[in-house]
């Protein structure tokens, strides 16, 4: 019990020092990433956990592509006018591949999962993680409530169903949607210096 409210601790460490990183190839960049791996290692080593589950594969992806599609044709009407390449579109969703599945594995494996196991109330662990997620996420008030709004959909079908692979799936795609068609500024050059 007491690793769950350490992994908790850890969490809230790493919103902090994610709210202070400019690059992630800063020193900061370096500590997230650490404390990261040392809440996985945690979490592996309490043998708990939703990551995968073949009964529920089809159920959760099936719920997980539904609610892909319907977001994603939310977002394609507040398109603004601009022009990407087909390789930079590529380049982004690949990212977002990665980075859709750290989040994941954070936001739902390691603190949706912690919080339940704390409080065993379905409601009060996507709540709070989904304000959680949202802080992660202030670069706007439209970002803000977007993202809180996905992450609690993929937090429901998360703890409900299992199966990380879906939400980090449509983590990248509507990632991507969100740089190339709404937001001003290029995440890559922003965080990576690309």
């Amino acid at each position: 019990m007491y690793l769950n409210y350490f992994c908790l601790a850890l969490s809230f460490f790493l919103l902090v020092t994610y709210l202070y990183t400019k690059k992630y190839t800063s020193w900061n960049g370096a500590l997230m990433l650490i404390t990261v791996l040392i809440i996985l290692i945690l979490k592996l080593k309490m043998g708990t956990g939703l990551l995968y589950s073949k009964d529920t594969l089809l159920q959760s992806g099936i719920l997980t592509l539904a609610f892909t599609l319907i977001f994603s044709g939310a977002i394609i009407p507040l398109k603004k006018k601009k022009q990407v390449s087909t390789k930079y579109i590529l380049l982004l969703f690949t990212l977002y591949l990665v980075f859709g599945f750290v989040q994941q594995l954070f936001f739902q494996y390691i603190f949706l999962e912690t919080i339940f196991n704390l409080s065993n109330s379905f409601l009060f662990s996507i709540i709070i993680t989904t304000v959680f997620y949202g802080y992660f996420h202030l670069q706007s008030k439209l970002f803000f409530i977007g993202t809180m709004l996905v992450n609690l959909v993929w937090s429901t079908i998360y703890l409900r169903y299992g199966n990380i692979i879906w939400p980090a799936l449509s983590h990248a795609i509507l990632a991507t949607l969100f740089y190339i068609l709404i937001y001003d500024k290029d995440p890559i050059r922003e965080k990576l210096n690309f």
